[in-house]
Formats: C-alpha cells, structure tokens, sequence
C-alpha cells in the first residue's frame, strides 16, 4: 500500500486516518522508528510487545508463570544477601570495608 503524505515544517510526519485506524495509532501512541537499508519503518510499541510475547511463548513451558518465578529469585537473592551481611556484621567486620 503507498500512500502520499508530507513533512511540515516542524519535521512531523502526518500519517493519514486511514492508517492510524488500521494500526491502533491514537493522540499520544508510542512508536518505533526502524531504518532498515533505505527505508524507514513505523512500529507501534504495542504491537512489538506482543510479537516479543509471542516469541517468547515458544521457550515457555505452558503454565509457567514467569512474573512468580522472578519473584521468588529476587526473594532468594535477598535471603542470600541478609545472609551474608549478617555472617560479615558477626565476624566484626564493619560494614563497607573489606
């Protein structure tokens, strides 16, 4: 599909209605600019985050929740770190030296 449009003077690009529609662009979408050779390709940012999900989804097992699964490393490291200034605070080491 080719479609002509223009730059203003302020260096925005007008992109038609009838494109906006197609894609979900509205007033205030984030997008993506892509230079590719000599070309230049608008990405709406939610239509990215979804092809990344869906890329994604092939190296997940179904069922996995992987929004827990970070919870509970970021829990763990925690523990492990707690752990560790403790061990130091009892050995008589003062914090922030070695």
């Amino acid at each position: 599909m080719d479609i002509r449009t223009h730059i203003d003077d302020n260096g925005r690009l007008l992109i038609p209605s009838e494109i906006r529609k197609k894609f979900d662009l509205k007033n205030g979408s984030a997008v993506v600019i892509r230079v590719i050779d000599n070309e230049v390709k608008l990405i709406n940012i939610s239509q990215m985050l979804n092809e990344a999900q869906n890329i994604m989804r092939k190296y997940v097992p179904e069922g996995t929740d992987l929004v827990a699964e970070l919870k509970s490393m970021r829990e763990q490291d925690a523990r492990h770190e707690a752990d560790a200034s403790s061990f130091h605070n009892r050995s008589g080491k003062k914090e922030g030296h070695k």
